[in-house]
């Protein structure tokens, strides 16, 4: 009766296998690529005692130089080990972005300033109010803001989305008007202001540059690292210190404009159709949500923040 027995080896950058079945006088080993059909030579002897002596023989120069027999899982690397690979390959891919830093205050901010959740958005008279469902949720001067590469360094952004946060309006203002007299000041149509998310009370925005590296979230990471570091990710025993470290490195939980996205659940870019929304405009996150904005890099460059993709995802 014949027996088969297969050996793997998984190291290294090798992932190979090798496979002996003994047949009477004779037998044959098949080896190469996992994966593949591999390549097979058969060796035939005076009787099948030789040939099982000769067979023991070459398993043990397998086992010798580290084949496993059966699936082999690779080697365990060192915490130190793993995150020189993240930084190998995140590392040298790391984009800037500029955090969003807040401050609360009880004093009136100006109505063409960078801010939030105050209920006195920036609204030229000559342009309609955006809709009674909308609520003004924050806006920001862009020369306020730290130089990222294709994004403006004038003009004012704003954001409005509904109660629900389903649905979202952005509006630019290359030129921004300091005059009150030719902007709105009555703001009777938004009511106490208390849902004002997400930073709830009046709101200072200033901004910090920061870069980090591609979090998990991103759509990009798992092309970055590799399907080989993916595969080894979740049976490494240093796994949650991995996650802190590139949650940490990546600033994960800053509110930023640009870089890397955080996006809770799954990044909407994973399907292809969404992949033309190549940057991030903005990410707004808090305790219970993150919301993305993003956008392709064309309409960025022309400054047409009409076609946004915009996803919004909580715990």
């Amino acid at each position: 009766m014949a027996t088969k027995r297969r050996f793997e080896f998984v190291g290294g950058g090798s992932s190979k296998f090798w496979e002996i079945e003994v047949d009477g006088k004779s037998f044959v080993v098949t080896w190469g690529k996992i994966g593949t059909a591999g390549q097979t030579q058969t060796k035939s002897f005076a009787n099948p005692a030789k040939a099982q002596q000769e067979a023991d023989k070459l398993v043990a120069q397998k086992t010798k130089k580290g084949y496993v027999e059966g699936a082999a899982k690779p080697p365990t690397k060192s915490l130190k080990e793993e995150l020189a690979e993240i930084n190998s390959k995140l590392g040298k891919k790391k984009l800037p972005y500029a955090e969003l830093v807040d401050k609360k205050t009880k004093k009136p901010i100006a109505l063409w300033a960078s801010k939030a959740s105050d209920g006195r958005p920036y609204l030229p008279k000559d342009q309609k109010w955006p809709g009674d469902e909308y609520i003004p949720v924050l806006q920001i001067d862009f020369a306020d803001v730290p130089k990222l590469p294709g994004f403006p360094t004038s003009g004012l952004l704003t954001l409005w989305w509904t109660e629900d946060y389903q649905r979202t309006k952005i509006f630019y203002y290359p030129k921004i008007i300091k005059d009150e007299s030719k902007l709105w000041t009555d703001f009777s149509k938004i009511s106490d202001g208390t849902f004002l998310y997400p930073y709830c009370a009046p709101t200072i925005l200033s901004f910090a540059k920061r870069e980090g590296i591609a979090p998990y979230g991103d759509y990009r990471f798992k092309d970055l690292m590799g399907e080989e570091f993916m595969d080894a990710f979740w049976d490494s025993p240093n796994e949650s210190k991995l996650w802190q470290y590139i949650w940490k490195e990546s600033g994960g939980a800053d509110s930023r404009i640009g870089g890397y996205a955080s996006p809770q659940q799954s990044d909407p870019r994973e399907s292809k159709k969404n992949r033309k929304f190549e940057v991030q405009l903005l990410q707004l996150q808090n305790d219970n949500f993150t919301h993305n904005f993003f956008m392709t890099p064309d309409a960025l460059k022309r400054r047409d923040f009409s076609n946004v993709l915009d996803y919004n995802a909580c715990d």
